[in-house]
């Protein structure tokens, strides 16, 4: 491999390791929501927490998993979760083709199909704002809530998928 390539094949690894670890962090954390109303009321894909509104620290009293979630957010959690095992096969195979360079084309297609399942469930997270809880409607959050961290991390994790994709095409098109 040529040096540039080497250079290029280390940026892309490096993206998608990123994006896995990011992409895995927005997942386990429960802040894609956060409303603050009556105390603070942070809620994620598969959890929901309570801050009440004068606790002396920051402590999170009382936090339970969601079995009443939007059905919206069940399939994005779902949707997330397939793109997430594409995304570690994409960068497990990305680090390989140091080894074996013909790998970095399935690690494009993993790639690939990890943006397509992260970008549907981009789509499909906002239909769950109109659940009860929350008090919205599809596709538009009330006043008295935001976005949280855990959405915008994982949308940086897309913005790197996406970043290693033009990379893994450059290198697919010099090759040719």
């Amino acid at each position: 491999m040529p040096p540039k390539v080497k250079l290029i094949n280390v940026a892309i690894a490096s993206f998608l390791v990123s994006a896995s670890v990011l992409s895995i962090v927005a997942l386990a954390t429960p802040e894609w929501i956060i409303q603050d109303l009556h105390g603070r009321v942070t809620f994620g894909l598969s959890h929901t927490c309570y801050t009440p509104l004068f606790a002396d620290d920051e402590t999170v009293l009382d936090c339970t998993f969601s079995t009443n979630s939007p059905p919206a957010w069940s399939v994005a959690l779902f949707v997330m979760s397939i793109g997430c095992i594409c995304l570690i096969i994409s960068a497990i195979t990305s680090v390989a083709s140091f080894l074996r360079p013909k790998l970095l084309r399935q690690s494009k297609w993993m790639g690939l199909a990890a943006s397509v399942n992260f970008c549907i469930a981009t789509l499909i997270f906002p239909a769950g704002f109109d659940h009860d809880e929350i008090g919205g409607s599809s596709y538009k959050l009330p006043e008295n809530a935001s976005i949280g961290f855990s959405y915008i991390v994982f949308i940086v994790a897309l913005l790197f998928i996406f970043f290693a994709e033009i990379l893994t095409v450059k290198i697919a098109f010099e090759d040719h």
